[in-house]
């Protein structure tokens, strides 16, 4: 039977991480092996969780790492794997307990290099359904195509399995830290030759106050439109003649950036650099009217949208 290693950085997440573990020791699939990552938390609950679940299941492998950073946990992780295939999993999200089971059986009957699956965005009292990829097998440059226009590929590392051998000399860039998986997941894309997308949600990401990319400052927002510029500058230098293009992407960042300047009390605001010509006109409209609202509320009084590079 093949061995599938999943890695789960963990810090300070307390009793989100026991429903994280139950779900992963609950697996259909047994022959796993479960690495923890511990980014240093100083959290007793934790701590006592991850003590409670070593004593019941054999597969835990706990691991402390002194440098904080989920990039780094993830690298860390990386060194340590000694499965076929590698599957990330958060320590807040958790996966169906079937999942290993669906995703080691397509990522065989298939050939592929990875396969990635669809997910719910759970809340505390509901979960939200996006619209997810159809059952389908690309090669690099489809979903690289995907990737970039935000349909059916996207850039999470986690709800996918990926063939060991495909990540070995791949690792997360650990001065992006939240932000890595836009890097990883292009580098990794590039590398494969075959890709699966399966129409079957298998993973939880769950939507808790204080997490990574919840309650987003501008600062953080406009980094995370820095890694996709990065990602875009990334791929056309490898493949010029696709001309990919990251403008949903830039789009969605700048109205995190706008919203996180309403929250902040800096009143130096503007808006990165790129070509928005294929942003519907409705968007324009309703980033023109929240960057006013924005420039009212510092006191700013009506004015244009200021943009400058990010270079």
């Amino acid at each position: 039977m093949a061995k599938v290693s999943i890695i789960t950085p963990v810090y300070n997440t307390g009793v989100y991480l026991k429903r994280c573990l139950s779900s992963l020791c609950e697996q259909t699939y047994q022959d796993l092996e479960i690495i923890l990552i511990d980014n240093n938390s100083d959290d007793e609950l934790t701590l006592s969780i991850i003590e409670s679940y070593r004593k019941k299941d054999s597969r835990i492998r706990y691991y402390k790492e002194p440098r904080q950073g989920l990039s780094i946990a993830y690298n860390s992780g990386l060194e340590r794997v000694s499965g076929d295939y590698i599957v990330f999993v958060d320590s807040d999200d958790y996966l169906k307990k079937e999942a290993i089971a669906i995703l080691l059986k397509e990522i065989e009957e298939s050939g592929a290099d990875l396969v990635g699956a669809g997910y719910y965005l759970k809340f505390d009292h509901f979960k939200f359904v996006r619209k997810g990829s159809r059952q389908q097998i690309l090669t690099k440059i489809e979903a690289l195509r995907k990737l970039c226009k935000n349909t059916g590929v996207n850039n999470y590392v986690w709800a996918k399995i990926y063939k060991a051998k495909l990540l070995k000399d791949i690792r997360f860039n650990e001065s992006y830290n939240n932000f890595s998986d836009m890097e990883y997941t292009a580098k990794v894309l590039v590398k494969a030759d075959k890709i699966a997308m399966i129409n079957k949600r298998l993973y939880y990401y769950y939507q808790r106050k204080g997490s990574s990319t919840n309650g987003m400052s501008y600062k953080e927002a406009l980094r995370m439109f820095a890694c996709f510029k990065m990602q875009e500058d990334y791929l056309n230098k490898l493949f010029p003649t696709e001309h990919f293009s990251m403008y949903q992407s830039f789009y969605r960042s700048e109205i995190m950036i706008l919203l996180g300047y309403l929250k902040s009390d800096t009143k130096d605001i503007y808006l990165p650099q790129y070509d928005d010509r294929n942003i519907w006109f409705i968007f324009k409209v309703f980033r023109y009217i929240l960057w006013q609202i924005v420039c009212l509320k510092k006191g700013l009084g009506l004015k244009k949208i200021e943009r400058r590079s990010e270079q």
